[in-house]
């Protein structure tokens, strides 16, 4: 085993996001480090529509990120941070690392978007395979297609949290990958993968041509999240294993205005956190992806402590049982 010392960081050694020790995935599986979760950056908005600057996302998350003054024993098991609300120690004993990303940056334009998104499938594979949750921070949403590929080939019964102010769905039955963008994405998830998906914080409007929704794409409107809170959302969400995919949108624009897609109406960022702290203490999370903050030089700070944050605390929020899983 590469033996790790004890490190305070940020102090002694350099790190990745939230401060966490950085850990090439490539290098991953010859260090002996039994990682719970591995953090990727997907530097890609080529599946955009609208204002591009997505790719820029895990520069940014990493660059502006909270420096959570972990310390990390020779076996990679993170302590020494306390809640100062509850007193707990965040991420105790739990191995989380910055495994980089898993595309280069800046992208080759000649690389067509389905091998893009294969090496999407490829990089969060290796994750699973080493037992670990994926963890992905984009990019735009359309990366969350590639990842769900991925997950759905190891883990066929899973259910889908997204929280989104946009249903990103079109009508379409028979998208494959390489036909995917940030917004039908759902399309893809419910008709091409057999997802059942629950799309939060939603508050957009849909053509006629994508109507009647399926069955198993159920939208669950801000104004309701708002009022009935996270207890009454999980009461009502029917799956037990969760991918969580989170389109920072799905906050209200006069909080968090860095995003290609803005609407009015959504929600905060405390219940943004309540929810996705409470749905990871409820249900086992088998991924999670955060997508769709832009390039914009005065909000790049904030972007990157909220990404941070939201990581830490959704991992932290988790099962006590969270592990690797087997293989």
């Amino acid at each position: 085993m590469t033996a790790l010392a004890v490190v305070h960081a940020p102090y002694e050694q350099a790190r990745g996001i939230a401060n966490l020790p950085l850990v090439p995935l490539d290098e991953l599986p010859t260090t002996g480090l039994v990682p719970n979760a591995v953090i990727v950056g997907v530097p890609f908005d080529g599946g955009t529509s609208g204002v591009a600057g997505a790719r820029h996302g895990p520069e940014i998350a990493r660059v502006f990120s909270r420096a959570y003054p972990w310390v990390v024993d020779r076996n990679g098991r993170l302590s020494g941070v306390h809640d100062l609300e509850t007193g707990a120690e965040l991420l105790s004993g739990r191995v989380v690392v910055d495994g980089g990303d898993l595309l280069p940056f800046p992208l080759d334009p000649r690389l067509p978007r389905e091998q893009i998104y294969l090496r999407i499938v490829e990089g969060v594979s290796r994750i699973l395979e080493l037992g670990a949750v994926p963890v992905l921070i984009g990019g735009d949403h359309s990366v969350t297609a590639a990842a769900l590929s991925a997950v759905v080939a190891r883990e066929p019964e899973v259910g889908v949290v997204i929280f989104d102010a946009h249903l990103d769905y079109d009508g379409a039955t028979n998208l494959e990958l390489k036909e995917v963008h940030h917004a039908n994405l759902n399309s893809f998830a419910v008709h091409h993968l057999d997802l059942a998906v629950t799309v939060a914080g939603v508050r957009d409007t849909l053509g006629s041509e994508a109507w009647p929704l399926p069955e198993r794409l159920r939208p669950y409107h801000s104004r309701r999240l708002k009022s009935s809170g996270p207890a009454d959302f999980l009461a009502e969400l029917p799956y037990e294993r969760v991918y969580i995919s989170v389109d920072l949108d799905v906050l209200d624009p006069l909080a968090f205005s860095a995003t290609g897609h803005p609407i009015p109406g959504g929600i905060s960022y405390e219940l943004l956190t309540d929810t996705l702290t409470a749905l990871a203490a409820d249900r086992e999370i088998v991924g999670l992806d955060l997508a769709e903050f832009i390039n914009e030089p005065l909000s790049n700070e904030l972007s990157g402590l909220l990404i941070s944050s939201l990581i830490v605390e959704t991992l932290a929020s988790a099962r006590s049982d969270l592990s690797p899983r087997p293989t």
